[in-house]
């Protein structure tokens, strides 16, 4: 059978009212390696544990930066209520995933939420990554891919050094960290935009995490 996995939808403003929506790119991706998903839109009336349940893995869509108050910046300004209760579903997510020992793959904002999860850091950047042509190391392979990234926010190393989370990926120029990933569980985070245009030729993530999920027992593989 067919794996199922929960993708967190992101808002955007459409005529003026909040819309809700998930990456055509990223249901291409997993139906293009037979895997179900459903939409998670935000609500104050989700059961979390029960999605998790259903569910094989989680995946978190990239998305515009979270509201500066969940990174401890001082004078930040609220983003809005809705924005808010995306950020605070996602938070919700991981932690019923990682209790039911469920694989999770965070894309941009999603890997820095996946970080705070596991009492990582995530500073500002004073100058962040916008725009094409960002090569990027695969720590493991040595492979470089030159990718799409939209963040503005970065992990600690020293409290990145402390967590379970190991680097798979650094930004060949920065130096900051683009990878990150959990052993032990499953749960995956990359900081740019996979399967774009300018990073055709990359690595395909979502591939390799759902063959990760298999491997560590997704209930519905034939």
């Amino acid at each position: 059978m067919k794996p199922i996995i929960a993708l967190s939808c992101r808002d955007r403003e459409v005529n003026n009212t909040e819309a809700y929506y998930c990456q055509q790119s990223y249901m291409n991706a997993l139906e293009a390696v037979n895997a179900n998903y459903i939409a998670v839109v935000p609500t104050k009336e989700h059961n979390y544990d029960y999605i998790a349940n259903m569910c094989d893995g989680l995946v978190l869509c990239g998305g515009a930066d979270m509201d500066a108050k969940y990174f401890n910046e001082e004078n930040h300004e609220s983003v809005g209520l809705v924005k808010e209760c995306i950020d605070l579903q996602d938070l919700n997510l991981i932690e019923a995933f990682l209790k039911a020992k469920k694989p999770i793959l965070g894309i941009g904002l999603g890997s820095e939420l996946i970080a705070l999860a596991y009492d990582v850091k995530v500073n500002k950047m004073k100058c962040g990554h916008h725009g094409s042509n960002y090569p990027v190391k695969n720590i493991k392979n040595g492979k470089v891919e030159i990718t799409s990234q939209n963040y503005s926010y970065s992990f600690d190393d020293e409290s990145l050094e402390k967590s379970n989370l190991v680097i798979t990926r650094v930004n060949v120029i920065t130096q900051e960290v683009e990878g990150i990933y959990d052993p032990n569980c499953g749960v995956m985070g990359i900081q740019y935009e996979p399967n774009t245009p300018i990073n055709e030729d990359s690595e395909d993530i979502i591939k390799d995490f759902v063959e990760k999920m298999g491997k560590l027992g997704g209930k519905r593989y034939a």
